[in-house]
Formats: structure tokens, sequence, C-alpha cells
């Protein structure tokens, strides 16, 4: 099935990199095979993966329940049966790990960006101190030595 696919065929018996191959070829993005690793959200990646894989090799949904219920003897039958030609993948585009991944990113920015901003107001209001001549200039130093060491 592998060869068939257009990559070598010991790629198929090596656990974990067989199915970073298996998304690489499917989806363009292998990495996306630790999304086998969600609990529940596997459930539903193993579902689109079987029936993308039956339609690259321009099999019905039959034959993806067939790869899902018994998945050795419909990848012999897709390795073997000279009849079935991979056709190539349509990238099935799913955005959720995409979805996930930008906003907690997001959410780390703006944490980091609310953090600075507090310690950029503080050392705006101890200057302010400073210039009204409310603390000393030592008092100044030490504190701003302070928040500038949160940042």
């Amino acid at each position: 099935m592998y060869k068939k696919m257009g990559r070598k065929g010991w790629e198929s018996i090596i656990p974990f990199y067989n199915a970073y191959v298996l998304f690489e070829v499917l989806y363009e993005r292998g990495w996306r095979f630790l999304t086998l690793l969600v609990p529940f959200y596997n459930i539903y990646v193993i579902i689109r993966l079987m029936l993308d894989l039956a339609d690259a090799f321009g099999q019905s949904n039959g034959f993806a329940v067939g790869l899902l219920l018994l998945n050795p003897v419909f990848e012999i039958i897709l390795g073997l049966d000279d009849k079935i030609q991979f056709q190539g993948a349509e990238v099935y585009e799913d955005d959720f790990v995409d979805k996930m991944v930008s906003g907690v990113a997001a959410t780390f920015d703006n944490a980091v960006n609310s953090r600075e901003s507090e310690e950029v107001a503080q050392l705006k209001k101890l200057k302010v101190l400073r210039e009204e001549e409310l603390i000393s200039e030592e008092e100044y130093n030490e504190k701003r030595k302070d928040i500038v060491s949160k940042i």
C-alpha cells in the first residue's frame, strides 16, 4: 500500500513513523498523527483517516468501514490488488487543531502583553513620583530594578 502511495515499503513497518507517513501523504502534515493521542478526538481522526484513505484509493465509504473494522485485511487488499491504484489524496482541511494551537498562542501572547503593560504602567507611575520628588533617587532606582526584574 505504501509503495502504491509513492513511498518505500519499509516505512509501513516502523511504529509511529508509519502513521506519520500516512498523515504526510494524505494531509501534507505528518505531525497531525499526534492528534491520535487526544482522547475522544482520536476516534474522529481515525474515522476521517479511513474515509480519506479509501477515497485516495478510489474506494467507497463501505470500503472505509472495512478499513476501520478489519484494518489489516483491507490494507492488504489495497496493497496487493492490481486493479486498485492510488489516485492521490484531496487534502482535507480540519482546522480544529490549527485553531486550538493558535488560540493557545493568542492567550499566551495576551498574558505576556498584559503583564508587560502592568510593569510599564508601574514604571511610569514611579517616574512621576520621582519627578515630583515624592520619593528619593535611591528609592526610585531600587523600585525600578524590582519592576524591571519582573519583565
